[in-house]
């Protein structure tokens, strides 16, 4: 969020939308909150309509836009702004020419990968979605990194799967090929073998490869014989930074059992005032849990939509992970005793919170001092 915000400081974001003529000069639009409503509440965000587009809007801007003000700026004027911002972005960020050693072994490094574009229903029967009356459109593409070109583009209708866009052949030998779960069969990877190609892949979870060579040192010695431990229930944590750090295993997230997860915080942490921050998961921003956190003493603040890495816990998530990857335990119990463990560890420290309490809390500290 650092980066953006000085790539794209207020200032330049409204002057240059004022020279195009998106806003006004009495800026009834704020240009800065609609840009990063944009980013991480629509372009981001779990639901891709202009109805959240507005609320994502109007729950960070100073005052709010009705829906017909709302969608009455966007404009052709807007579009070539964003798409200003994007060549602006590429310009300021793009690869060096220089490259790491181990990626120059191989002629070319192409990633495939296909995207939805959601479309008006009334098309639903040339581009056929997942979901009846709905329409949908794929992007499947094969970009080639090494020359930031596009090797291949096809679009197709929602229902056509990426793997059946992806051909092998003798266009492999000697390229690296990134892609996602979609294409991933073991098929394929014995083709671009014999292609003389290589590639990098997530494992489907079912997944049950042969290790040949690892990479990474791990903790435990010898080979993995057995199925890896795996929790069925979510963790729920809550990572304080003045105050006890809990780290709890409800049966699933609805309000209820997120509502107990209140109940054990507060029970670990009795007698004083809690601010949680937290994203905005259904069960998170219902009645009902906004009721028992206020029983309870608990202030919810709440993050933009689409945007859970400004929470500092996210932090501790990926390192907890990090930690207990390599470790192996007999049993979901004994999982479960590691993971609260690691995390009690962990959470001890602030670094994790460090840049967010510089950025979001710095004035106010600096006014205490």
């Amino acid at each position: 969020m650092r980066r953006l915000t000085t790539l794209f400081p207020s200032e330049f974001l409204e002057e240059h939308a004022e020279e195009l003529g998106v806003v006004e000069r009495d800026r009834k639009l704020q240009i800065p909150a609609f840009v990063w409503a944009f980013v991480f509440g629509f372009a981001a965000g779990e639901s891709r309509t202009l109805a959240s587009f507005r609320r994502s809007y109007n729950l960070i801007a100073d005052e709010t836009i009705s829906p017909g003000g709302f969608y009455h700026r966007l404009t052709p004027s807007l579009a070539e702004h964003f798409r200003d911002l994007v060549e602006h972005s590429l310009d300021e960020v793009a690869v060096p020419d220089t490259v790491n050693a181990d990626i120059n072994r191989f002629r070319d490094v192409m990633i495939g990968d296909g995207s939805v574009l959601r479309l008006h229903e009334i098309l639903s029967e040339e581009f056929q979605a997942r979901k009846e009356e709905q329409a949908g459109a794929k992007l499947h593409l094969l970009h080639n990194a090494t020359e930031q070109t596009i090797e291949r583009l096809d679009v197709t209708d929602e229902k056509t799967h990426d793997s059946t866009l992806f051909s092998t052949g003798s266009w492999l030998e000697d390229r690296l090929i990134l892609f996602d779960r979609a294409y991933f069969k073991y098929r394929r990877f014995a083709l671009i073998d014999e292609n003389g190609g290589y590639f990098v892949s997530r494992l489907k979870e079912g997944a049950n490869p042969v290790v040949t060579e690892e990479l990474r040192e791990w903790r435990a010695s010898g080979h993995i014989t057995r199925p890896l431990v795996k929790l069925d229930e979510p963790a729920v944590g809550f990572y304080a930074l003045s105050s006890e750090s809990v780290i709890q295993f409800p049966t699933n997230q609805e309000k209820e059992r997120i509502c107990g997860c209140l109940e054990g915080i507060r029970e670990q942490n009795p007698g004083q005032r809690i601010l949680l921050v937290l994203g905005n998961f259904s069960s998170h921003v219902c009645e009902y849990t906004r009721r028992r956190a206020h029983q309870l003493g608990i202030d919810f603040v709440f993050l933009p939509v689409g945007s859970p890495y400004l929470n500092p816990i996210e932090q501790v998530w990926k390192s907890l992970k990090w930690e207990a990857s390599p470790l192996i335990v007999e049993s979901v119990a004994e999982y479960r005793a590691l993971l609260t463990e690691l995390f009690e560890q962990l959470t001890t420290r602030l670094s994790f919170a460090a840049s967010w309490i510089d950025e979001n809390l710095g004035g106010y500290l600096q006014k205490l001092r």
